[in-house]
């Protein structure tokens, strides 16, 4: 009987539901060589589970014994990044292995759509901890390569496919055998030495390799025995594409001395996640999408923190020691005592026992300092039936020096600022009002310079609906960045509709861009703006000619649509990346863009978010770096701007002097870059913020910026 031959896929079916009767078998998901596998359901559980059908009599000799081999080392492993094993039966010449079902893909089929360095090496950690539960159970895995690296339906990554895994120091295959996948096989795979666990951190070296640089470090093309002379001899090119911590990591597990790669897969991990930490920051783990099980130690090195936790570890013994001598040399230090009676008696020395009441009224003063400071934080709320105005008591203006420049000055953060529930965006109207994007509402406000709040567009309720009827009956779905045309209307980044909709005048929304379906990247040609297919567009510009320029982040795409509707990308060619700088924008890679501005007489400007860059596309169409770093940037205040850390900017908004304010909710800072081509801390935590998402300048100079985290909005002076 053939598996993956001209038999119909319904007899399979029908016979592993003959030999599983609680499992409804559902349809096939795969095969290769002898082995399919199969989509099932148990009927009583409800569980979703993926069966795995060896034929024995289309087999090899051996390929019932590694199968069973690979039921039994699963059925002892437990740990959550490993596939867990539910059921192993033998019907006939069938050997059935019932097993989790993994729904969210292959590393290698997420690596086709771009991954980021922080989601690689999370990947890496969960693969690393993993195998370090495997080598603890005498497990080696022997063949770690993207295919053999899974999703569940939750995000929870596993390893899986232990089919030719083998027992630390049992006898093996014939040397003269290879087992695995070259492409990822360690030299001592090759060269017929005892494996141990270091091949498993080569081959997940190289998978590290692949998935930062988009190739491994030696091609697939090459004939076996190039390949070979590969892993056994020549050194893989450095590794440029990753930050030099990172890639260092990976360049020690591709040695080609095992004992010369680090001596476990926790040592592995812990080297990666201190390198991550080093090159992202410490809280790159808190931001990175993919859930992790990683043990305590493992976190706090990627938190950066093992350092400082250590040293404590070690000192206490190390202080206790003084701790008990100085009852040693007290006697000494008692026996002055009785010697200073006639220093007691001076009442020179009394002030020392005044000195503490002195002491004491700095102590009670705080208490008495807090409540004039907390009044004015602490009475809007209640005085604010209204925290919803705009009082002039609200901002406190310092008077600026006329002569310094008042835009590189951080700003003053307001005392009482606008409270709004969930808010995301905000632009500014040219009557001084506000409108303000409630994602998690699915709503649109308007905020009157008298406090009053208007109702615009969306219903509340999360959908597609209400195009051509009024807005605020209309459903809306995460509506994220905002934007204003020259007649007024109102552009609404509809995001999880994959649509841009217009809110007229009078009040009727309609969809001006995006067919609703979430779709592959648009291609170079012009099309109509409606049939494109948007991947949840999170930023919207509208200048003053009427053209409207679209964030389209899941797509890695700038868009440009003139009045008459048709669309073509601006930036970007839609595969995530970083490249394409002097040349023309179209074929260049973005990763993840959240936000895009064009002042007039200005270049466009992108905020190429996770490449934390900012980007400018000028007359001619040509891209080029304006601020930050993808890593190794300066901190510094006031650093040139191509050198500048800039974060993950988010959104952008043009100032009247030249400038660019950039918000970085994942360090809570407002940059401003200046006209002179320095970046400045504009506002940040010492100024209030704490995750500040949306922003704009009105052109009065007043700033308005959305903080998600506090659900508020501050009103800051910027010129």
């Amino acid at each position: 009987m053939r598996l993956t031959g001209p038999e119909p896929e319904r007899f399979i079916t029908d016979r592993v539901a003959e030999a599983l009767p609680a499992y409804e078998v559902t349809a096939m998901l795969g095969h290769g060589g002898h082995a399919v596998v199969l989509a099932g359901r148990h009927r009583r559980l409800g569980r979703t589970v993926a069966i795995k059908v060896l034929s024995t009599s289309a087999a090899d000799g051996g390929a019932h014994g590694r199968f069973l081999a690979e039921a039994r080392l699963l059925a002892g492993l437990d740990h959550p990044h490993v596939v867990r094993i539910y059921d192993y039966v033998e019907s006939g010449d069938l050997c059935l292995l019932v097993m989790e079902r993994l729904a969210g893909g292959t590393v290698r089929a997420r690596a086709a759509n771009g991954l980021t360095v922080d989601v690689v090496c999370a990947i890496g950690l969960a693969t690393a901890a993993a195998l370090e539960c495997a080598h603890a159970g005498g497990i080696l895995h022997r063949d770690i390569k993207p295919d053999n690296i899974l999703f569940s339906a939750d995000g929870l990554l596993k390893v899986t496919d232990f089919g030719i895994a083998k027992l630390i120091g049992a006898s093996g295959a014939a040397p003269s055998t290879l087992v695995g996948t070259p492409v990822y096989m360690a030299p001592e795979q090759f060269d017929g030495r005892p494996p141990g666990p270091a091949c498993d951190l080569y081959a997940l070296g190289i998978v590290l390799y692949e998935l930062l640089s988009g190739r491994p470090p030696f091609v697939r093309a090459l004939s076996m025995a190039q390949l070979m002379d590969h892993h056994l001899r020549v050194a893989p090119q450095p590794l440029d594409a990753a930050p030099p911590a990172i890639a260092a990591v990976v360049d020690r597990a591709l040695r080609k001395e095992p004992g010369a790669r680090p001596p476990s897969a926790r040592a592995f991990a812990l080297d990666l996640a201190a390198a991550t930490a080093h090159a992202l920051g410490a809280g790159w783990l808190t931001r990175c999408p993919l859930p992790l099980r990683l043990d305590d130690d493992v976190r706090d090195a990627a938190r950066g923190s093992p350092p400082a936790r250590t040293p404590p570890a070690r000192t206490p013994p190390a202080r206790t020691p003084p701790a008990r001598t100085p009852p040693a040399r007290t006697p000494p230090a008692r026996t002055p005592p009785a010697r200073t009676p006639p220093a007691r008696t001076p009442p020179a020395r009394t002030p020392p026992a005044r000195t503490p009441p002195a002491r004491t009224p700095p102590a009670r003063t705080p208490p008495a300092r807090t409540p004039p400071d907390t009044p004015p934080s602490a009475v809007p709320p209640p005085a604010t039936a209204s925290p919803r105005r705009w009082s002039a008591g609200v901002i406190r203006r310092r008077s600026l020096n006329r002569t310094a420049r008042r835009d590189l000055r951080p700003a003053d953060i307001t005392s009482a600022p606008l409270r709004v529930d969930y808010p995301y965006s905000v632009v500014a109207a040219p009557d001084g009002a506000v409108y303000v994007s409630q994602r998690l509402r699915h709503r649109v406000l308007r905020i009157e310079r008298d406090g009053r709040t208007v109702h615009v567009a969306g219903s509340g309720k999360s959908g597609p609906h209400g195009d051509g009827g009024p807005a605020v009956n209309a459903e809306l779905d995460n509506p994220c960045g905002l934007a204003l045309g020259p007649d007024g209307s109102l552009f609404i980044a509809d995001s999880f509709n994959n649509r841009i909709r217009r809110v007229a005048p009078d009040g009727r929304i309609v969809t001006v861009a995006g067919s609703g379906r979430h779709g592959p990247p648009a291609g170079p040609a012009a099309r109509h703006a409606a049939s494109l297919n948007l991947a949840h567009p999170h930023g919207v510009y509208v200048d003053a000619a009427g053209l409207v320029y679209v964030a389209n982040t899941g797509g890695h795409q700038v868009i440009r649509i003139d009045p008459d509707l048709r669309a073509a990308p601006l930036a970007g060619a839609g595969v995530p990346g970083l490249s394409g700088d002097h040349g023309p924008a179209q074929f260049a890679q973005l990763r993840r863009p959240h936000d895009v501005t064009a002042p007039p007489g200005r270049n466009v400007y992108l905020a190429d978010t996770d490449n934390h860059l900012l980007r400018a596309v000028d007359a001619d169409g040509i891209i080029s770096t304006a601020a930050g770093m993808f890593y190794g940037a300066s901190p510094d205040d006031g650093a040139p701007a191509r050198i500048a850390d800039v974060g993950r900017p988010h959104s952008l908004a043009p100032t009247p002097s030249g400038g660019l304010l950039v918000t970085d909710p994942d360090r809570g800072r407002v940059r401003l870059v200046t006209h002179d081509r320095l970046v400045r801390i504009f506002a940040d935590a010492r100024t209030g913020l704490r995750r500040p998402l949306g922003v704009t300048v009105h052109s009065d100079g007043t700033a308005f910026v959305v903080d998600t985290a506090q659900h508020l909005i501050h009103r800051l002076p910027v010129a």
